[in-house]
């Protein structure tokens, strides 16, 4: 399993680790269309506005690397979504994912550390990974902990969840930690200053891990997924 872990000495004392925020060099000559499909599951009381800046943050990220997405609201409070196609009748497959906000006392459900911001276990019963969640209040006090220390740049709620949306579903395609930047393990104050001021993206070897996941999963055949949003 994998957990987004925050460490409070990291974050308070320390500014560690080289930033990436150059966008990834997209691959040429690609053959097949790179896309996902994100459903999402909100439990907490996130405005629709700003769990749609979290989708369009993490949209562009993913876009950098070559990879377009869906985003499908499947159940989210004060989230509107008439116009979007119910998640019983989405297809399950490979390529789509299940991602649920979760407040604390759901968090506590799952097996990972309590400073953890999200879970994304190693893979499924069939070879692949596709449910992912992120602890919503965890998310909150890091943001609040930022702004706290004074900074001028601080990015916002949704722009910080935006990336570690990006960052569980990296980990479900078998992207695994890095010493900075978007995947590190822990962000410190210099990845939190770029959130401000703009995306942190995927590096150019972690792009192509995502890429060719990805494909992976496009070429296998006849593949029927369950879609589900884990414990409640």
């Amino acid at each position: 399993m994998r957990g987004f872990f925050r460490s409070g000495l990291i974050y308070s004392l320390m500014s560690m680790g080289s930033l990436i925020a150059s966008s990834p060099i997209v691959g040429a000559g690609q053959a097949e269309d790179l896309r996902l499909t994100v459903l999402t599951h909100s439990y907490v009381d996130l405005p629709a506005e700003a769990l749609s800046e979290a989708q369009q943050r993490a949209e562009k990220v993913f876009a950098l690397a070559g990879i377009e997405t869906e985003w499908i609201y499947c159940s989210a409070v004060n989230t509107q979504t008439q116009d979007q196609p119910p998640c019983s009748q989405v297809q399950g497959g490979p390529t789509v994912f299940s991602l649920s906000i979760v407040p604390r006392q759901m968090a506590q459900q799952y097996p990972v550390h309590t400073d953890t911001l999200g879970f994304a276990p190693l893979q499924g019963d069939k070879g692949f990974a596709l449910h992912a969640w992120v602890f919503f209040e965890r998310v909150k006090e890091l943001v609040n902990r930022h702004k706290a220390t004074g900074e001028e740049e601080a990015p916002s709620l949704a722009v910080v969840l935006g990336h570690v949306i990006v960052h569980e579903i990296a980990h479900l395609l078998g992207v695994d930690h890095a010493n900075g930047g978007l995947m590190k393990a822990g962000w410190a104050k210099n990845e939190l200053k770029q959130m401000a001021r703009t995306e942190v993206f995927f590096t150019p070897r972690q792009a192509e891990i995502v890429r060719q996941e990805l494909l992976r999963r496009l070429r296998i055949p006849n593949v029927s997924v369950e879609l589900s949003d884990g414990p409640r």
